[in-house]
């Protein structure tokens, strides 16, 4: 399942919250930037990647969940 909000497009996971959803997605971005040849590498890798993930990445997600959900709230329902 989808939802639209602007130029946001979010696959709702019942796993993850909607910000957990969001960093992971970040972090997938930046997995994706190195070849992974096994578990053990890409356990180290992400290691790596969460030492210097920057909490302003964080705070954005908050942010953007937070404008979804509000954008959400506000909108006008209209039955068939």
């Amino acid at each position: 399942m989808k939802h639209q909000t602007s130029s946001l497009q979010i696959s709702v996971n019942c796993d993850l919250s909607l910000v957990d959803y969001l960093i992971w997605r970040k972090l997938q971005e930046c997995m994706h930037r190195s070849w992974i040849h096994d578990v053990t590498q890409l356990k180290s890798c992400l290691i790596k990647e969460w030492e210097h993930f920057n909490q302003v990445i964080i705070d954005e997600a908050a942010r953007l969940a937070f404008k979804h959900m509000e954008d959400i709230l506000n909108t006008d329902f209209k039955y068939v």
